[in-house]
C-alpha cells in the first residue's frame, strides 16, 4: 500500500500538457511587463490598481507591435522594445488543478522605462550650439592650437610665421582712418614735404586742452593688440612674480630696465588694465631697438617668448625695413622707437619721467635726445634742486623742426 500511494503522488505532481497555443495574427497575447530599473512588485501593482494604454502600431508577422503606456499611482511607465529572445518562446501556463492539466498559451515581454521629462541642463557646454560639419577655419585653429601646445617646433614656427605675415584688419582699418582724418583737400595737390615731424612719434590731438588728452591709447594699440598683450603680461607677471626675478629679468636680458619699472607698479594688482599692455609694449619697444643685425635675420624669435606674435609682427612692420630675410633698423626708425618710448613712459607715469629711465634701456646722444624729446612734444628740464633732468610733457606742446639747420656764421 505505502509503495502504490506514493505512485499516486508522484503521478498527480506530474505536468501533464493538455494544449499549447501559438500567437495568431489579429490576438494580442498575455503579456509579461519587466522594468527598466527595478522588479517589478504584483501587490504592489495590484493594490495600486494601474492604469494602462495599449495602441496596435503594426503587425510583424504573427507577433503585435504595441505602443503600451502603464501608470502606476504617479509614476509613468512606457515600454522601449521588445525583450523577447528570438531563440525561445515564452508561454503562459494555465494549469487546472481538478484535472491537473496545464495549457501553455504563447506569451509576449514587454520592457518598460519610467516615462519622465529629463530636466533642461545649465551647464554652458551642452547648451553651446555646434555645428554638425566643422568650417575649414573651425579645423584650422583647432589644429594650430594643438601643434602650438604639444606638437614639434617646426610645427610651431610655421604658425608663428604664418601670423607675423598675416594682417590685422583692425589695425589696417585703424591706420586707414587715421590716415585719412589727417588729410586736407585744399593742399592735396601741394608738394609733399620729404621730412615730417609726424612720421616719427604717435599720432596725437594737438588741440587738446589737457595734457593727458593729446596721446591716447587709441592712438598706439587697437583693441585686439591691448587685450592680447593684457594676457601676455599675465602670464609674465606669474613667471616673474617678484621684484627680485623681474630684476634678474633684466639681467638675462628679458626685459629692459625701464620695462621693469612699470612692471614692478603691476605686480600686487588683481585686475590688469591697458596701462600693463601699454607698459609690456614700450618694454618689447626698447628691446627691439637693441636688435643687432643677425638678430633680425631671426624675425619673431630673436624677442622674448612673452610678447604675443601679432606684436612681434607690429614691431617690426612699424620699426624696420627692408625684406622678411633682410631687415634693418635704419637711424630714423630707431628716432621713431625712442620717439614711442618717451610717449609711452609720459602717459604711465603722469606725463613726466626721470631721463635716467631712458638712457638706461636706450643708446642715445644727449643732443639727439633733446632734439626727439621736443619732437614728442614735450620739454628736458632740469631740476636744480636735485639735480636731475626730467622729460615733461604740458598741454602746451614744444615745438621743433626737423627741416632746420643751423648756418655757419661769417667771419
Amino acid at each position: 500500500m505505502p509503495s502504490e500511494e506514493k505512485k499516486k503522488k508522484k503521478s498527480s505532481k506530474a505536468l501533464i500538457i493538455s494544449d499549447v497555443r501559438s500567437a495568431k495574427k489579429g490576438k494580442v497575447p498575455p503579456l509579461f511587463l519587466h522594468f527598466k530599473h527595478a522588479k517589478s512588485n504584483v501587490d504592489e501593482i495590484v493594490n495600486a490598481k494601474p492604469e494602462v494604454e495599449a495602441e496596435l502600431v503594426e503587425w510583424k508577422g504573427d507577433k503585435a507591435e504595441l505602443d503600451l503606456k502603464f501608470q502606476v499611482n504617479e509614476m509613468k511607465y512606457k515600454n522601449s522594445g521588445d525583450k523577447q529572445d528570438s531563440y525561445y518562446t515564452t508561454y503562459l501556463a494555465i494549469r487546472d488543478k481538478a484535472s491537473g492539466k496545464t495549457r501553455l498559451i504563447e506569451a509576449q515581454n514587454m520592457l518598460m522605462k519610467p516615462d519622465v521629462e529629463v530636466p533642461k541642463s545649465t551647464n554652458p557646454v551642452l547648451l553651446r550650439h555646434e555645428p554638425e560639419t566643422a568650417s575649414a577655419e573651425t579645423r584650422l585653429e583647432a589644429n594650430k592650437s594643438l601643434i602650438k601646445a604639444f606638437g614639434q617646433k617646426k610645427g610651431q614656427r610655421y604658425y608663428e610665421n604664418k601670423e607675423l605675415l598675416s594682417v590685422d584688419d583692425d589695425e589696417t582699418a585703424a591706420k586707414v582712418l587715421r590716415a585719412a582724418g589727417a588729410v586736407d583737400s585744399s593742399k592735396l595737390n601741394e608738394k609733399a614735404e620729404t621730412t615730417s615731424k609726424l612720421d616719427i612719434v604717435p599720432p596725437r590731438d594737438e588741440t587738446a586742452g589737457r595734457a593727458d588728452m593729446i596721446y591716447r591709447m587709441e592712438h598706439i594699440l587697437t583693441e585686439r593688440e591691448v587685450k592680447d598683450l593684457i594676457e601676455a603680461c599675465r602670464g609674465a607677471l606669474e613667471e616673474f612674480n617678484s621684484v627680485e626675478a623681474l630684476e634678474e629679468g633684466v639681467k638675462s636680458r628679458i626685459f629692459s630696465p625701464i620695462g621693469v619699472h612699470f612692471l614692478k607698479k603691476l605686480l600686487n594688482q588683481e585686475e590688469l588694465d591697458s596701462k600693463a599692455a601699454l607698459a609690456l609694449y614700450m618694454d618689447a619697444t626698447v628691446k627691439f631697438t637693441r636688435l643687432r643685425p643677425a638678430d633680425l635675420a631671426k624675425g619673431n624669435h630673436a624677442l622674448p617668448k612673452h610678447i604675443p606674435a601679432v606684436i612681434k609682427k607690429k614691431l617690426f612692420d612699424s620699426f624696420s625695413s627692408g625684406s622678411a630675410t633682410n631687415k634693418i633698423i635704419t637711424p630714423v626708425l630707431k628716432d621713431k622707437a625712442i620717439c614711442y618710448t618717451i610717449v609711452m613712459a609720459l602717459m604711465l607715469n603722469k606725463f613726466s619721467f626721470d631721463v635716467s629711465l631712458l638712457t638706461e634701456s636706450v643708446r642715445v646722444d644727449n643732443k639727439n635726445l633733446k632734439k626727439l624729446v621736443m619732437l614728442t612734444g614735450a620739454n628736458l628740464e632740469t631740476d636744480p634742486s636735485i639735480g636731475t633732468q626730467k622729460i615733461i610733457l604740458r598741454k602746451t606742446l614744444a615745438t621743433y623742426d626737423v627741416n632746420y639747420s643751423a648756418k655757419k656764421r661769417k667771419n
